[in-house]
């Protein structure tokens, strides 16, 4: 298989901190491809035959050398088109696309300064809207390239007339929920009718501003090693998504690995489902993220410790971070139970800790009745170790125990006997998943996180709950959640 077109992130440096960019684009990477490096990757594609190139980033016009590399892989013969905010489009740079053929792509999250601004930063909507009047003027082909988010689904229709009234092309892509993305996704993402409508939307959009009804591409693997993803220090990969969620295994270096092997480790896997479903026509083509595996992506590793799964459940709750500050809400005090090694750790931390019946260590938020033993049945007493509400602050939160950070998720015993893990409806995390329409993405990613789980640190865990479970005195009022799967015994 012969390598006919590169995809080249060729900085990871940009001029702008859009909320969504999957690259985290700020600063250059390390080890980038210097000039002389990068115009010696340029031979190497044309002496194997690559026909095309696309040059992405960052910000392609970030790098000083971008137009003397650009020129020289046009003196190559290659056909070029290039990706750009539009902010560092000079004239010298549009007149060089202009006289070289060289099509343009730029980036509109919004048919007004409105939205596009909120999600780039201020000015981004004028700067971009300059650079496509003088593109235009320049008889260069463009292409808009929308990221449909949350904020600007209701604007599809006028970004799509906006394309058409100034005789471009749109290309659509619901976001993808990595890099910056990934911190804030509970902001961004669609919502579960959003997501359920969208092509529909798109093609009502394609038929009644362009007069085409786009079509689905074949679904299947599309990495049959014809295009690759150049990375801007050199490491090649056979698709984009194998550098968010394999960054670490390329298929080789530009400058090292022949073009030609790289093709070779092309597998396309029978029946195998893209991440990414494509519906298109002439001018509009969008696409959309699917809740498959992709087969190129290896397995997350185990979690094997309780840190590690602290640390897996700090960072899927982190875009909470500022609903729990401000939350007043006493479903997540008191009662709050302990694995053996917490107890141990907090103790000797100076935390106070309550073994009930000899068998269930609690951090001690209990009141205490005359006769100095303590009383568990008054429901949600606040937590000891809470010193403020408002905002919330927590004596201990770096070393808060594994109940505190699974919380909203919990475990609950249902009436067949059953134990569940469950998510709890009362918490303030829950009602804004419900209310955005969004619970679909949590429970996708917090499956992802609970079946990572070990045999060994799982059944640790039921051990303990279980043992929770058996206090009889402990409060009984019903609680109100949602199933997100049944516990069953990992061997």
């Amino acid at each position: 298989m012969l390598v006919r077109e590169i995809h080249w992130e060729i900085t990871n440096a940009c001029n702008l901190r859009c909320a969504h960019c999957i690259q985290s684009s700020c600063q250059p990477r390390e080890d980038e491809l210097n000039t002389t490096e990068a115009l010696a990757a340029i031979d190497r594609m044309y002496n194997h035959g690559v026909e095309r190139i696309c040059w992405t980033g960052g910000e392609p016009g970030s790098r000083k050398d971008f137009l003397e590399l650009l020129h020289y892989a046009h003196t190559k013969g290659m056909v070029n088109a290039v990706i750009s905010n539009g902010h560092l489009l000079t004239d010298r740079s549009l007149d060089f696309l202009a006289a070289n053929g060289v099509s343009l792509g730029l980036s509109f999250d919004g048919a007004s300064a409105e939205i596009h601004d909120a999600i780039r930063g201020t000015g981004s909507y004028s700067q971009a809207e300059g650079a496509l009047r003088q593109a235009i003027a320049r008889g260069i082909p463009v292409t808009i390239y929308t990221t449909i988010t949350r904020r600007n689904y209701g604007e599809l229709t006028a970004i799509a007339a906006f394309a058409k009234n100034h005789g471009c092309s749109i290309h659509f892509n619901e976001i993808s929920l990595n890099g910056r993305a990934a911190d804030i996704w509970p902001r961004v993402a669609l919502n579960e009718k959003q997501r359920s409508n969208i092509a529909d939307y798109l093609i009502e959009i394609a038929q009644s501003i362009y007069g085409e009804t786009p079509i689905y591409a074949p679904d299947g693997c599309w990495a049959d090693g014809s295009s690759i993803y150049l990375r801007s220090d050199g490491q090649a990969f056979l698709c984009s998504e194998q550098v968010q969620h394999a960054a670490g295994k390329p298929l080789g270096h530009i400058l090292i690995q022949p073009l030609s092997k790289m093709a070779d480790y092309s597998t396309i896997i029978p029946g195998a489902t893209c991440r990414y479903r494509v519906l298109t026509s002439s001018h509009l083509t969008l696409i959309m993220n699917q809740p498959v595996p992709c087969p190129l992506i290896p397995k997350p590793d185990p979690i094997t410790t309780l840190d590690h799964l602290n640390y897996e459940l700090d960072r899927h709750y982190a875009p909470f971070a500022r609903d729990c500050q401000v939350c007043q809400d006493k479903c997540c005090r008191g009662f709050v139970w302990l694995m053996p090694e917490e107890a141990e750790r907090l103790y000797e931390m100076g935390v106070p800790i309550a073994v009930v019946n000899d068998t269930v260590p609690y951090i001690h938020s209990f009141p205490e009745l005359a006769d100095g033993t303590i009383d568990i049945s008054q429901h949600s007493p606040p937590c000891s170790q809470l010193c403020t509400l408002n905002p919330r602050q927590c004596t201990i939160y770096a070393n808060r125990p594994f109940s505190c950070r699974l919380y909203p998720i919990g475990f609950e015993m249902r009436s067949d006997g059953k134990l569940i893990w469950a998510l709890h409806r009362d918490c303030h995390i829950t009602r804004q998943l419900e209310n955005n329409g969004i619970m679909d993405e949590f429970y996708r990613r917090t499956l992802a996180v609970l079946d990572r789980i070990s045999p060994e640190l799982y059944t640790s865990i039921i051990a303990a709950y279980g043992k929770v479970n058996e206090l009889a005195t402990f409060p009984s009022e019903e609680n109100n959640y949602c199933t997100l799967k049944e516990v069953r015994n990992r061997e």
